[in-house]
């Protein structure tokens, strides 16, 4: 009995010595780079960039190993469970860069809705050896109701090259009358990315009874052409505090382009002086015209693209033009134009 306990000591010891033996890399100081860091917790958007830096400078690591990353929480490493490589930054430090909803496969809400902690540990596989648990800890935006849209313009018709004003009703969210609030778009582009430090350029205006207003010129705010604006998927937003600890849930902007916003003027022709003259621009009207001209003594249009064409009021559209077949003849005034006609015309 007693040589069965003294087995069973030996046994608790070899477990007990294995343990401590797995735990020998010093746990490191972990910074972390979210959007910003606020009530002492890190602010993340989870549909985000976010990096974790270990920094093992007190350790005995000597800063070649390739060392791994295990989470257990919000959930394990997908697909499978298995670790990932960190990336060896030099100096004994190592950074882990991932977007935590496409990282654990969930979304914003199925990781917030159950931690708000990442928990994982650090390891080496060449020996085996391994950090304590670690964790971070972080924060994430207040949700509220989307707010209802009024726009300057019946049924959302209007021009995208010109002013229009946006109103949002926020009267069933939970923002406060009067309280700055700043748009986050990310279609059709992001003019203002930070989304922990909102700027000027993307504020709204207090219009007063929970109303907040922007006026903006779409092509120009976004800097798109009005074709990409058209083929792109909408203005995506959501509304937010400048630092985003509350934000709306997200929606779109409606629009619609009225049959008359643009108009397009072209030049065919010769621009030699002698056969031709580019019209220039604007004109007598305040127009702009697109000067299509062919090659030097010909009197067809090449068969290439005349691209980023440009309505009356000088916008780059986008659009193109382009002749399918050498039989559009631009005449001139020497050959077949109004000073010396074709005897058949």
């Amino acid at each position: 009995m007693k040589r069965l306990q003294n087995y069973f000591l030996a046994f608790l010891v070899s477990i007990l010595s294995l343990s401590i033996q797995a735990a020998t890399i010093t746990n490191p100081v972990i910074t972390t780079t979210f959007t910003k860091t606020i009530d002492t917790n890190p602010l993340i958007i989870l549909e985000q960039p976010a990096k974790f830096t270990f920094d093992f400078s007190t350790s005995t690591l000597t800063g070649s190993e390739n060392l791994v990353i295990y989470f257990w929480s919000p959930a394990s490493y997908y697909p499978t469970g298995s670790s990932v490589v960190l990336k060896n930054e030099g100096n004994k430090i190592w950074s882990l860069t991932f977007i935590p909803t496409i990282f654990f496969n969930k979304t914003a809400a199925e990781i917030a809705q159950n931690t708000s902690q990442f928990w994982f540990n650090i390891q080496n596989p060449a020996n085996s050896d391994l950090t304590g648990s670690l964790h971070v800890t972080f924060s994430t935006p207040v949700a509220t109701a989307a707010p209802s849209i009024v726009l300057g313009n019946p049924s959302g018709t209007y021009a995208l090259d010109a002013l229009v004003t946006w109103t949002f009703d926020l009267s069933n969210s939970g923002f406060k009358a009067g309280q700055d609030v700043y748009m986050y778009v990310w279609s059709p582009s992001n003019p203002d990315p930070d989304y922990s430090n909102s700027s000027a350029i993307s504020k709204l205006t207090y219009a007063g009874v929970m109303n907040w207003t922007m006026s903006l010129t779409p092509t120009a705010y976004f800097g798109k052409t009005i074709a990409e604006i058209q083929t792109s998927s909408g203005f995506w937003m959501k509304l937010k505090d400048q630092n985003g600890k509350i934000e709306t849930s997200t929606f779109n902007v409606p629009f619609t382009i009225s049959g008359n916003t643009q108009n397009f003027y072209f030049d065919f022709g010769p621009k030699d002086g002698t056969n031709g003259d580019e019209t220039t621009n604007p004109d007598l009207n305040g127009n702009y015209w697109n000067n299509i001209s062919n090659a030097a003594g010909s009197t067809t249009m090449p068969l290439t693209t005349f691209s980023n064409l440009k309505n009356a009021k000088n916008t780059s559209t986008g659009y193109s033009l382009t002749f399918s077949a050498a039989q559009f003849i631009t005449n001139g005034k020497l050959n077949g134009g109004l000073l010396s006609p074709f005897a058949s015309q």
